[in-house]
């Protein structure tokens, strides 16, 4: 019964190193499928950050490139519109004219102007069987404001001088030698002028002539 006993435990000992093989076998394969799946997910991870990396590259290629080409664009249009602003108008003689007058009347209001009413001067011109006549408008440019007030007070006898001055011109004077004609007057009408102001009120310190015609 011992030795039958004995062979029992004995052959049940061997039953379990079997098993143990069988199990530890068991646990090697799974170990090493383990591993080719652990490979193949690491590739295929790298493999997608890879192509994300790509399509990355790409985005941003792409959008460089769309910035530098409306850059250009962008440039293109605002060297057009410089051109365009940089170019002078052709403009006719009217409105040449037309532009220089409001040029002289904003200087007048911007400085100290005192404007006359106008003068009309008969004048007789040989061979000329009808009477012709000289209208001029004159503007005192002052020294200050103040002054408006003494020449009203005055302008009466400063109107007188003014006509004298003009009626001693010769008629032919007036057709010939206008520019010269226009110096002349500017000078002894200012002077006269200056002479019928009060002291310290200020001076008329030039003379211009806003209209000169002879009809």
């Amino acid at each position: 019964m011992a030795k039958e006993e004995t062979t029992e435990i004995e052959d049940s000992l061997e039953g379990v190193e079997e098993l143990e093989k069988i199990l530890g076998g068991s646990d090697e394969e799974e170990g090493s499928g383990g591993g080719v799946i652990s490979k193949f997910r690491s590739k295929l991870k790298n493999k997608i950050v890879l192509i994300s990396l790509i399509v990355l590259f790409i985005i941003l290629a792409a959008g460089a490139i769309y910035w530098f080409l409306n850059k250009d664009i962008e440039v293109n249009k605002n060297i057009e519109s410089t051109k365009e602003s940089t170019t002078d108008p052709v403009l006719d003689d009217e409105t040449i004219k037309k532009e220089k007058t409001k040029e002289k009347s904003v200087k007048m209001k911007k400085a100290n102007i005192y404007q006359l009413e106008s003068f009309f001067i008969p004048i007789n011109l040989e061979n000329s069987e009808l009477g012709s006549f000289v209208s001029l408008e004159l503007s005192f440019v002052l020294s200050n404001r103040k002054l408006n007030i003494e020449i009203d007070k005055n302008i009466g006898e400063i109107r007188e001088q003014i006509y004298e001055i003009l009626k001693t011109k010769k008629p032919i004077v007036y057709v010939k030698n206008r520019v010269e004609l226009k110096k002349l007057l500017k000078k002894e009408i200012v002077s006269s002028s200056n002479k019928l102001l009060a002291s310290g009120s200020g001076t008329i310190s030039d003379l211009l002539f806003t209209k000169f015609i002879i009809k």
